[in-house]
């Protein structure tokens, strides 16, 4: 082999390249002490597929970080002004983080987004669920009655 293909060839001891199915290795991740780079194609299905097998999971594990699923509900209300379900929904939105609630004025109707993240779709479930009902219970009326 050539010196100049043999250089070619050469992985340093952090890199770690990046594979399809066929073997084939299209991206790479280098380590450094302090951080991690990460290049793939941008071709949608290489890309897709190295993100799913490849990346997220090196993410995980470099910074040990638990599977997680994000939900999310949205509620519909009518009859009052987003600024007055907010002044009766004001600490939910505030004080919460896990789920978080937020308003969006629409013609027609305020949506009331819950948004959950939980370590399955079940518990982030019941997250929200809890919210949804005081939500609920502070509304009354004008929950879900728009046309």
């Amino acid at each position: 082999m050539a010196e100049n293909n043999r250089k070619q060839a050469y992985i340093r001891k952090r890199l770690f390249p990046l594979k399809t199915p066929r073997e084939q290795p299209l991206g790479l991740i280098v380590e450094y002490s302090n951080g991690s780079i990460i290049s793939i194609p941008g071709v949608p299905p290489e890309m897709e597929y190295l993100m799913e097998a490849n990346v997220i999971p090196y993410i995980r594990k470099r910074f040990e970080l638990k599977q997680q699923v994000i939900q999310y509900r949205v509620l519909r209300a009518c009859g009052l002004g987003e600024s007055a379900i907010g002044l009766q929904i004001k600490d939910l939105m505030k004080g919460s983080q896990n789920p978080s609630v937020g308003t969006l004025a629409s013609i027609g109707d305020i949506r009331i987004r819950i948004t959950a993240n939980a370590e399955n779709p079940e518990a982030a479930s019941n997250l929200i669920q809890k919210i949804e009902q005081e939500i609920r219970n502070r509304l009354g009326v004008f929950d879900l009655r728009c046309g």
